[in-house]
């Protein structure tokens, strides 16, 4: 019974911290536009970090070379599969800035698959 208890409250957690922040809408918008999405993440340095799997073996010794407390900074990874590239990608928020960044994505998906249903 004990455990039946600590999973369901496990599972209660892992659904708020998937769900909450817009996280699931968001995530499934960039995977509708992942070339538009990717172009964004690259170009905002300062809130998204995007690594190539295929350019790194081991992305957690890199991020950990690179920056020991990353875990603390970045929030992720997040995996998109960007057409263009072929592969997947591996993307990192930073925890202070990427969920206001996800709010100013999202207006700008939508606004432009608005634009593509009234062609």
């Amino acid at each position: 019974m004990q455990w039946l208890i600590l999973f369901l409250i496990g599972l209660g957690l892992f659904v708020y911290f998937t769900l909450r922040t817009g996280r699931l809408k968001f995530w499934k918008l960039v995977c509708r536009n992942p070339e538009k999405a990717y172009k964004y993440f690259k170009n905002q340095t300062e809130t998204w970090m995007v690594l190539d799997i295929n350019m790194l073996k081991d992305v957690n010794s890199y991020l950990l070379n690179k920056n020991p407390n990353y875990k603390e900074e970045w929030a992720g990874p997040y995996r998109l599969f960007v057409p263009s590239i072929g592969d997947v990608v591996h993307i990192y928020g930073r925890r202070d800035t990427y969920i206001k960044e996800q709010d100013k994505l999202i207006s700008m998906l939508k606004s432009k698959e608005k634009e593509v249903l009234k062609k």
